[in-house]
């Protein structure tokens, strides 16, 4: 354990060119071609998380300018302070040297920006067009206004396989000279849900805590990163706070150390522990069933575990949180 690097793995083993990105392919030639024609439009990368949209932006400028960013770019978070004043200043002046005839600006999480935010960018990007190009990463196109969508040339990026994500982590614990497994592997790949990024930092704690990569070590580790939450989560919505429950849900998916997955199965735990009637106690992990389903085949986390935390609202407030058995209520009204 003690040969494993601090060094958080996502930065060492970050893409440094293009041609290092994993996966992405059909963006990845886009990208390429801009690079030999010296030439970039407005982009839009478009992808969940962890699918190396910031990482192929980062590779892309850093080839535009051989490396040699200088004053020549800009990157922010939509959530940092006085964001449109610092792109507004940036792109106001003229590009510095000779080797591109663009400055660029990289703003990420696009989509977390209000409409009137957005509003004000396009008229810099207008104002701005000859000098400067706009790059962006955001989650969700129908949060992005249509006066920036047009502007732009969108690239979508896919959630990556659980191959593609198990090879990458095979890659790195070999650097790393962490003992791993298959199943483990499987097991972490299973969890991320196509996120990268969010793989390789559970693999890193799992290496860290346990010294080895195994389905056993991390269940350990998962079970550590969050129950106390989950279980405070579910015990707001068992009381019959839905509206509290649901502000809570949505403060830890904006984490990414959390999974809807790993949310609903936490959640189900709690659940075997209710005295509850059998058929009551069926009835709700056969809704948590279904928001897992509905996950795994793209439907939004927040939308739903915000339903399955209505029924456990519902569920606790028939029954007295738990304590007291009664007939069950259906759930077939969905």
């Amino acid at each position: 354990m003690s040969g494993i690097s601090q060094i958080v793995w996502n930065e060492k083993y970050r893409p440094r060119k293009l041609h290092e990105v994993l996966g992405q392919e059909g963006v990845i030639v886009t990208l390429k071609a801009f690079v030999e024609k010296k030439k970039l439009p407005d982009l839009l990368l478009l992808g969940p998380p962890g699918s190396a949209k910031s990482t192929s932006a980062l590779c892309l400028v850093s080839e535009l300018y051989s490396g040699n960013l200088d004053a020549n770019f800009l990157e922010l978070d939509s959530a940092d302070k006085d964001v449109l004043s610092s792109i507004k200043e940036f792109a106001s002046f003229k590009p510095v040297g000779q080797r591109m005839p663009f400055k660029t600006i990289l703003v990420h999480q696009l989509d977390n920006m209000d409409p009137g935010a957005q509003q004000s960018l396009r008229r810099t990007m207008e104002r701005s067009a000859a000098t400067c190009r706009f790059i962006y990463t955001a989650q969700y196109k129908d949060r992005v206004i249509g006066a920036i969508l047009s502007r732009c040339s969108t690239l979508l990026f896919l959630p990556y396989s659980s191959g593609k994500v198990q090879s990458r982590l095979a890659y790195i614990l070999e650097a790393e000279g962490v003992k791993y497994d298959a199943a483990g592997l499987k097991r972490i790949a299973e969890y991320s849900e196509g996120d990268l990024r969010r793989a390789i930092d559970l693999a890193q704690a799992v290496a860290i805590a346990k010294g080895k990569i195994s389905t056993i070590t991390v269940y350990q580790v998962l079970e550590n990163l969050f129950p106390h939450d989950v279980k405070q989560l579910f015990e707001i919505a068992f009381s019959g706070d839905f509206q509290r429950s649901r502000i809570m849900l949505r403060d830890m998916l904006s984490d990414p150390g959390y999974s809807g997955p790993e949310i609903i199965r936490q959640i189900q735990k709690e659940v075997e522990k209710l005295e509850l009637d059998e058929n009551d106690k069926f009835l709700i992990m056969e809704t948590a069933a279904e928001a897992d389903a509905r996950i795994a085949l793209g439907g939004e986390p927040e939308i739903q575990i915000s339903y399955l935390l209505a029924r456990l609202a519902a569920y606790g407030t028939s029954v007295g949180g738990g304590r007291r058995k009664r007939g069950p209520q259906t759930v077939k009204d969905r």
